[in-house]
């Protein structure tokens, strides 16, 4: 994506975005030109003013008053300017269909290693969302139907150990009621954080057992879970062994087994931009945001699970029930 002739191309594109006599073909200053060949040569690279105005041999005032005169925009401005005209033109060029994560190689092949900053500039720069650019030219794939998340999901969990239930016996349970066909799973160890510890009401540093979820329907990413239980709690039962996932009833089962079962849900939701790790995860067009619910589960007082839920906004439907 990087090659001379994508450059050349690309830089056409800037050429013609600016409006600068300075940037065609003609001679132009000698400072112009060794600024506008450092960029060229490391757009991709985390420069920033400090660099250009030595790749270029000036200070930088020289550079910004340059910048000012030749290109009417700051250093900054300039450099973001190139690989926004850039990531454009590589969008919008494209062959073939979109891969798997297009819009996170473009913007990390342009310089771009925040997805969130990315698709805000490209928006503001042109009116539009770097999925829409792809999508004038290859129909998007069909999406799988929004699911729906309501509060009675715990209520049916809690229904299921209505009738007593033995202590599992290793791995050995049920088949359980899936709404996935794939789970990936992820266990470490790790220690409690200030605001983990917060959420526990445990010293930070405290040991947990951390577990990553990733569930998937129709071969799409619909969740991710990353879910943290006291190790002390934990320690040595099935519930820290990866290869006895799925359980069913989930989490609250599990604690209830263990002899703490939760009497309080707390969830708090938030809409947020996705980390450039979940947009990758959950195959998210730029622009699209999240929707992240932290939940804790309280056993007579005391917090014996935090979770966070990172769902893809366009993609799911939260359904709330409150009995008065």
């Amino acid at each position: 994506m990087s090659g001379h002739a994508t450059h050349e191309h690309g830089r056409a594109a800037i050429r013609a975005a600016l409006r600068r006599p300075d940037l065609a073909p003609a001679p132009a200053p000698p400072t112009v030109d060794r600024i506008w060949a450092y960029i060229e040569a490391n757009f991709a690279a985390p420069i920033g003013v400090g660099d250009i105005a030595a790749g270029a041999g000036l200070g930088v005032r020289q550079l910004q008053i340059t910048c000012k005169a030749h290109f009417g925009l700051s250093p900054l401005q300039l450099l973001r300017e190139v690989r926004l005209q850039l990531a454009h033109h590589l969008l919008a060029h494209r062959k073939r269909a979109p891969s798997t994560g297009a819009i996170t190689q473009v913007a990390e092949s342009v310089g771009y290693t925040d997805l969130t900053r990315f698709g805000l500039h490209y928006r503001r720069r042109f009116g539009e969302p770097p999925s829409q650019t792809l999508r004038a030219l290859v129909p998007s794939p069909a999406r799988t139907a929004p699911r729906r998340v309501a509060m009675d999901r715990y209520r049916t969990a809690a229904g299921l150990l209505a009738a007593p239930v033995p202590p599992p016996n290793g791995c050995q349970s049920p088949a359980p009621e899936r709404e996935w066909d794939r789970l990936d799973t992820e266990f470490t160890q790790v220690r409690a954080d200030a605001e983990l510890g917060a959420l526990f009401e445990l010293p930070a540093g405290t040991e947990l057992l951390r577990r990553r979820f990733v569930s998937h329907t129709g071969g799409e990413a619909q969740q991710i879970a990353v879910s943290f239980l006291p190790w002390s709690l934990v320690s040595g039962t099935p519930v820290a062994d990866p290869a006895c996932e799925p359980r069913p009833g989930g989490t609250l089962a599990q604690l209830t087994h263990l002899g703490h079962p939760p009497t309080r849900v707390q969830e708090t939701v938030r809409s947020r931009m996705p980390t450039l790790l979940e947009a990758q995860t959950l195959r998210l067009p730029g622009g699209v945001p999240v929707l992240a619910v932290t939940r804790r589960m309280i056993s007579h007082g005391a917090a014996v699970e935090v979770c966070d839920r990172v769902l893809p906004a366009d993609r799911v439907v939260l359904d709330y029930s409150i009995d008065l």
